[in-house]
């Protein structure tokens, strides 16, 4: 990975985790305070500096992430009005799908919870321009969030009450 790709990366940790499967990011949580994010910008404005991808749809790509990097944290500051980043940051259902062996899982879901004090403090004193109405909308997902951290360590499939189960999509054929 880049220098560049690895720094737009980390403006995102949840996301590497759970949706493009970077599993270097189980166990952590993302630096999300303003001094933090401030940190990041600056590595991503850094890498930049480094020069263009070869390929000239790859750099659009990244070269797009970047700008929305700086959007999201830089203008928009959203690590300070909204509480669902922080809620991401905490997420520890991905660590039940199968995608590594049960006790790698447990132990990198473990690391995570027990930084949850840290990433909850520093939610705290980020979350300082967040409107009441969005707070008390929030507040389900937070105690989702949180009770999910209760159940108890990862299983395997199948594996008693709290196992994840199986999905069965069916698809309907429009008009």
């Amino acid at each position: 990975m880049t220098d560049r790709l690895r720094a737009v990366t980390e403006l995102d940790l949840a996301t590497a985790r759970e949706l493009a499967g970077l599993h270097e990011y189980d166990g952590r949580i993302q630096d999300l305070s303003a001094d933090g994010v401030q940190r990041a910008l600056a590595t991503v404005k850094e890498a930049q500096e480094q020069g263009k991808l070869d390929d000239p749809q790859d750099e659009a790509h990244l070269a797009a992430f970047e700008h929305s990097a700086q959007v999201v944290y830089g203008d928009l500051q959203l690590h300070r009005r909204f509480p669902l980043l922080h809620q991401a940051n905490l997420e520890l259902t991905g660590y039940e799908r199968d995608y590594a062996p049960t006790a790698d899982r447990a132990q990198a879901r473990e690391r995570h919870l027990a930084s949850w004090p840290d990433a909850v403090d520093m939610a705290v004193r980020t979350l300082d321009q967040v409107p009441a109405p969005v707070a008390q909308a929030c507040l389900g997902a937070a105690r989702g969030v949180a009770a999910g951290a209760g159940r108890g360590s990862v299983r395997h499939r199948g594996e008693g009450p709290t196992s994840a189960r199986p999905v069965r999509r069916t698809h309907r054929r429009r008009g």
